[in-house]
């Protein structure tokens, strides 16, 4: 598909009736950055009110912030890309702004009938203005709780690590208190800290449901974070990664055999890998799919047919369609999915499948007492989605064009 062609089926895409026929479909969200979906007119409005030197102009913020245009680039990475997110958590460095902003973008998912909705966010990157990590983490927690009395929507929050130094709040302030320390020492003491109040948070509140390492894969291995991923393994804290979106598949691996995930987001490179791509067969391991982000990011990705989806599809991987940013790759989930089924020829049964696994590999965790309440509140909403889209046997996708393809 030339790069016309897809602007053009895009343009169309809301007149189409499967369009429609998607979005009125039950789905799920496991992938979906708090910093990389806010509305366009809060981010406005937040640097108004906060006096916060960026342009007061809804079109010049949507220059800054909105990198949808990345995917027809033949310049293009994931650190272009992740410039967006110095605008938005500049407005999300107060207890209110935090609040509202996880109200909105649950309210927005909702709307587009998401019955399940992780967010995840790091904690450490609203510190600018002396808010602790409990204090940042709580005002998340209130905009999610308090979205889930107004709309039929079940939500959890994950907390991500940072594989880099990332500037900011708690991190500046380490680096004064130690000065020998290095920028990557200092990315190590934050993982254990953002693991250990993983934990505290996990045990006061079952909405917190998961731990993730995000951030630049290349140059900063996730075996480097070991001993963070272990205290939250012991903490019977689900995990999920990012992983093998930038670099290899080798990085997938880490992430399973050093990090110890339970699902892994993006996983655009598994294919390089057939050990462990079958490993992801057999053990059903989830993948976190991001057609547009991935497109928009990944300078091998030329057009959406590259994309190795559907070959993972084929092989029976696990595979739920996620938006990653909203705001950032301007996309929702009937978007997502409606581009799998145009691209990859799927018709609205393969769609069911795919919205099944993405209940299916929620991570709603019932370690915790207060846990096990929502835990099977969890498994009664996908008892009832299964009934809702009559739910198809699961099919098997053969396509000998893809299956050369990614062997080859």
């Amino acid at each position: 598909m030339t790069e016309e062609q897809t602007k053009e089926f895009l343009k169309n895409m809301i007149s189409d009736p499967l369009y429609d026929q998607i979005l009125a479909l039950p789905k799920t969200d496991l992938h979906c950055h708090l910093d990389g979906g806010l509305r366009l007119e809060t981010i406005i409005e937040l640097i108004q009110k906060q006096g916060i030197a960026y342009p007061i102009d809804k079109d010049k913020i949507a220059q800054m912030v909105v990198k949808d245009d990345m995917m027809f680039q033949k310049e293009k990475s994931l650190v272009e890309y992740l410039k967006a997110f110095e605008i938005t958590s500049s407005v999300m460095q107060e207890p209110d702004s935090l609040e509202r902003i996880a109200f909105e973008l649950c309210e927005d998912a909702a709307k587009e009938n998401v019955r399940y909705l992780e967010i995840r966010f790091a904690p450490i990157l609203h510190t600018n203005k002396g808010m602790t990590l409990e204090e940042v983490t709580k005002s998340v927690l209130r905009g999610m709780e308090k979205v889930e009395q107004e709309y039929d929507i079940v939500t959890g929050l994950i907390i991500c690590s940072m594989r880099h130094y990332v500037p900011c709040g708690i991190a500046e302030n380490l680096l004064k208190s130690l000065p020998y320390s290095t920028p990557k020492e200092a990315s190590i003491y934050l993982a254990m800290q953002a693991a250990q109040h993983t934990v505290e948070m996990a045990k006061q509140n079952h909405h917190i449901v998961g731990f993730d390492l995000a951030g630049g894969e290349d140059g900063n291995p996730a075996r480097t974070y070991e001993k963070a991923f272990y205290h939250v393994t012991n903490g019977y804290v689900p995990i999920t990664i990012h992983a093998g979106e930038a670099v290899g598949a080798e990085s997938i691996e880490e992430s399973v055999n050093y990090l110890h995930c339970k699902r892994i987001g993006h996983g655009t490179n598994l294919y390089n890998n057939k050990l462990l791509l079958t490993y992801f067969m057999n053990e059903r391991v989830p993948m976190e799919i991001c057609l547009s982000s991935n497109l928009q990011t990944c300078a091998e990705l030329t057009n959406f047919e590259d994309h190795p989806f559907k070959y993972y599809l084929e092989h029976r991987l696990r595979t739920a369609i996620c938006t990653d940013n909203r705001l950032v790759s301007n996309t929702t989930v009937t978007k997502e999915l409606y581009i799998a089924a145009k691209v990859f020829n799927l018709d609205l049964e393969h769609i069911k499948l795919i919205i099944m696994h993405g209940f299916n590999a929620a991570l709603y965790n019932s370690y915790y007492p207060e846990s096990q309440n929502a835990y099977n509140g969890l498994r009664r909403l996908r008892n009832r989605v299964e009934k809702e889209l009559n739910y198809p046997d699961v099919k098997t996708i053969v396509s000998d064009e893809y299956s050369k393809k990614y062997n080859g």
